[in-house]
């Protein structure tokens, strides 16, 4: 519960320099940078901290986390996903087989294909998708 109190007052200070852009840029985006590296942070402590089984099944009884996995499965968040980053997926799948080939040309890597195993990943979990 206070974890959920310190990310509730993080985001609204990230509002309020929003807000207060209009006076001092650089102190809006000071207390910006601030707001997301602690942030950051807090995420960092709780997975150190808090046991991955522990945080599952918090998760798993939690209605609000269940609710946004099946927005994040949700073929619209999908689409909003693809139109925001419609440029940067091929250059992201270039990106990975040039890693790949350079793997195989420095022998780093035995597995053949054009993309390493994250890529390949990507693009199975992408082509799975409803496209119609």
């Amino acid at each position: 519960q206070q974890f959920v109190c310190v990310l509730v007052f993080l985001i609204a200070g990230m509002y309020v320099s929003i807000y207060a852009s209009g006076v001092s840029v650089y102190l809006a985006s000071a207390f910006m940078a601030l707001a997301a590296a602690t942030i950051l942070m807090l995420m960092v402590y709780v997975n150190y901290e808090v046991e991955p089984a522990v945080l599952k099944q918090v998760a798993a009884d939690s209605t609000f986390a269940q609710n946004m996995v099946k927005a994040f499965k949700s073929d619209w968040v999908r689409a909003v996903g693809v139109g925001s980053a419609n440029v940067l997926i091929p250059f992201f799948l270039a990106l990975d087989m040039l890693r790949q080939k350079t793997r195989r040309l420095t022998k780093r890597t035995d597995k053949e294909g054009r993309f390493t195993e994250f890529g390949r990943t990507f693009l199975d979990n992408v082509e799975s998708w409803n496209w119609n």
